[in-house]
């Protein structure tokens, strides 16, 4: 019995060591596979709550957020990953990345990439002056085209006689010589004005220096016009300026619409410019005409002219015909200035049988009126007063002529 429990023991002990031999078979025992590693999108998904991240298709980064632009129709600002900001303006025909000082250029196509903050700006339109001036930043300025007798901005004219900032030239005659003297990081132009814009980007392009043309002035809202002030607060590293000035701006234009609610007659109302070549009036949508319109008046020449934006050229008896029993004229000085009623005038006595003119009710513009673009809310608040005839002698932007 005994011997037939070891013959057991033995069997079962060979049938051990045949099963482990066979396991093995001269291998080490498999590992249990390791967890896939998160992947990157896997791990966006994560960081932005399982749905799926933008990504910018001009510059391939992820997008993070896109500016809400309440008026400006022809600017779009994409906040991107890593600080980059993409400047979309009329619909890709100028597109700008902004690039953070300490991040690599992308190098891209089609695309003029800006390293911001901008120290050294050429700012060659008085409005974008204007706009930098309008959030406390002149110091970013280095060079402009107009001398300083031409100047009505705050400031400007000073830095200029201090060799702060460098005159390179008149309009577009501007000498190259000196722009590249002036060392700008950026030049600023307008865009899309005339054959005389797009020649000097040509050559700038030529010259190897960095140039933007914006778009602000083809904005048909005066409220979109200030609202490029965003763009131009980036550009300067003072965002929080930009959109202070703006809201105050904004806040006081809605205070004199909503006090017009309870205006009984909404006078009519005409800018115009009379000059050796004829008489121009502005176009239904323009800007300017949602400013008479903001401050309390009714466009006297609405449904008459052609629509679209800026100046129309009208024959002087279409425009008498239509002018003739307008409440207000505001002749806008453009060239040979318009002081006196006399003035006016001289490019036709017809005028003088005007309603306008016969009850006193004629203005023209100060000397400051094209360069005041950052001051909009203030030229409305005075339109406002010469709409309800409550304009005292002197203004700011406007004067009464007799």
């Amino acid at each position: 019995m005994k011997k037939l429990l070891n013959n057991r023991l033995i069997l079962i002990l060979c049938l051990c060591i045949i099963s482990l031999s066979s396991c093995t078979n001269g291998q080490t025992p498999t590992e249990a596979p390791k967890a896939p590693e998160t992947t990157v999108v896997e791990e966006n998904k994560k960081n932005n709550e399982n749905k799926e991240a933008k990504i910018d298709e001009t510059t391939g980064l992820e997008i993070e957020s896109e500016d809400k632009l309440e008026y400006a129709k022809s600017l779009k600002l994409t906040r991107l990953k890593d600080g980059y900001i993409l400047a979309n303006m009329l619909d890709g025909d100028e597109l700008v990345l902004l690039v953070p000082k300490d991040k690599e250029f992308l190098n891209l196509d089609g695309v003029t990439e800006v390293r911001y903050p901008v120290d050294n700006i050429g700012a060659y339109s008085t409005t974008h002056v204007a706009l930098i001036k309008a959030i406390d930043h002149l110091e970013k300025v280095g060079s402009v085209n107009n001398d300083k007798e031409d100047w009505y901005i705050d400031g400007v004219s000073d830095l200029i006689e201090e060799g702060k900032i460098k005159f390179v030239g008149k309009s577009f005659d501007v000498d190259y010589e000196l722009i590249q003297e002036a060392n700008p990081d950026l030049i600023i132009t307008s865009g899309g004005r005339s054959e005389k814009d797009d020649k000097m980007k040509d050559k700038l392009d030529e010259l190897g220096l960095k140039n933007i043309a914006v778009y602000q002035h083809i904005e048909d809202d005066p409220r979109g016009r200030m609202e490029w002030v965003k763009f131009f607060g980036i550009l300067v590293g003072d965002e929080d300026a930009a959109n202070a000035y703006f809201d105050d701006q904004i806040s006081r234009i809605a205070k004199i619409e909503e006090e017009n609610k309870n205006l009984n007659v909404h006078p009519s109302i005409v800018n115009f410019r009379a000059s050796q070549d004829g008489i121009t009036v502005k176009r239904e949508e323009d800007y300017s005409v949602r400013m008479l319109e903001m401050a309390g008046g009714t466009y006297g020449f609405k449904g008459i002219v052609e629509g679209g934006t800026g100046t129309y050229k009208i024959s002087p008896e279409e425009f008498y015909k239509n002018a003739e029993n307008v409440d207000i004229l505001i002749h806008e000085n453009m060239g040979k200035r318009v002081d006196t009623v006399d003035d006016l005038l001289a490019f036709g006595d017809y005028l003088v049988d005007l309603k306008a003119i016969k009850d006193g009710r004629i203005y023209t513009t100060n000397e400051n009126y094209w360069q005041a673009m950052d001051k909009t809310a203030e030229m409305i608040e005075e339109l406002n007063l010469i709409i309800k005839d409550e304009a005292p002698d002197e203004m700011t932007f406007y004067k009464k002529i007799k």
